[in-house]
């Protein structure tokens, strides 16, 4: 199983240096630099990421930030994991507050990762309900 991450390409430091501690946890992620090719389909790879982000149950970390909520894509693939968590009952979206930002009404409800003053502790709090949920690489138990 692995977790896709939604993110505007502005905050990709932040995404690079998340990316790489969760792998260092062992935790399989889905990163759209690390997986598409030039000449992909953006809107078939990302699709095949959420479809093959798990067998049951797709993770979304959503990173939030004034990038991140004014940008289309990240909107789109909110909206496409939200469907799926209220249809199927198979999607779980961990918001991700990296700076102070107007976090979208329907990601209000959710308690979110807080990066804003720590990473370290942002990453504790994140990690805790991956390692749960069983996210590790390869199916590996924790």
């Amino acid at each position: 199983m692995s977790v896709f991450i939604s993110y505007s390409s502005k905050d990709c430091n932040f995404v690079n240096k998340l990316s790489i501690n969760l792998i260092q946890k062992k935790i399989n992620i889905w990163l759209d630099k690390w997986e598409m090719q030039p000449g992909d389909s953006l809107i078939n790879k990302i699709q095949t990421g959420f479809s093959e982000s798990s067998f049951l149950l797709v993770v979304l970390l959503v990173v939030l930030s004034k990038n991140s909520v004014e940008s289309e894509w990240c909107k789109k693939e909110i909206n496409s994991i939200l469907m799926r968590e209220v249809e199927e009952k198979h999607g779980i979206i961990i918001p991700i507050l990296i700076s102070d930002c107007i976090v979208p009404l329907f990601l209000k409800e959710k308690v979110y990762a807080d990066f804003r003053s720590s990473f370290d502790e942002g990453f504790s709090s994140l990690l805790r309900p991956l390692q749960k949920n069983n996210f590790g690489t390869y199916g590996e138990s924790k």
